[in-house]
């Protein structure tokens, strides 16, 4: 069973803005930053429970349409550095899109979700569609839908067993017989970018 240590809307807020000011300086400078680079721009020290280790995703939307998601899964990183870099890597690194440029910047939405540390089940059918992330592993491919993804697209559960498999490079019923699934919930938190400078 997965339990989840809800962050406090505050927290959730302060993960935002650390979000948006990396990606505004990244942008601005078309640059993707170290990690001494993204420091420098936390002004005050951030709250505990962002310094423990979480997997994380960052999601920018521009008039509701995706335009960039980089993440983490598992929790290898302090919570606010990974949405920092998530952040940074969803604006420029995300390769289904050309990198976000400054004009665009007043335009996104920016959207933090933090993760539960993935847990095997024994069968796709404890699987609760948009409820639950998703992560299947079959003959050393790997896929991963958030758990907003089926929602959005309406999706049930067979459908999103079947786009899994596709984004894995494997064939549409691959998710029927021999995969190994992993689920995972998320703490959800979008609003417009806060930028420091306005074009």
């Amino acid at each position: 069973m997965h339990t989840i240590e809800n962050l406090f809307t505050e927290q959730m807020i302060e993960l935002h803005m650390l979000a948006s000011v990396a990606i505004e300086t990244a942008v601005r400078e078309n640059s993707v930053l170290t990690w001494k680079q993204l420091h420098a721009l936390v002004l005050k020290p951030v709250s505990t429970r962002l310094e423990q280790p979480s997997g994380a995703f960052v999601t920018l939307k521009k008039f509701d349409d995706l335009r960039g998601c980089i993440g983490y899964i598992m929790p290898i990183k302090p919570l606010y550095q990974a949405v920092m870099e998530n952040g940074v890597n969803a604006a420029l690194q995300d390769t289904r899109f050309p990198a976000v440029q400054s004009n665009e910047l007043s335009r996104l939405d920016v959207e933090i979700s933090v993760l539960t540390t993935p847990e095997q089940i024994s069968s796709y059918n404890q699987f609760h569609v948009g409820v639950d992330g998703i992560i299947m592993d079959k003959n050393r491919r790997s896929a991963v839908f958030l758990p907003e993804v089926a929602k959005e697209q309406g999706w049930n559960r067979e459908q999103t067993l079947t786009f899994l498999s596709r984004k894995a490079g494997l064939p549409e019923n691959a998710w029927r017989d021999g995969a190994v699934f992993r689920t995972f919930r998320s703490q959800k938190y979008s609003a417009p970018i806060r930028l420091k400078k306005v074009d």
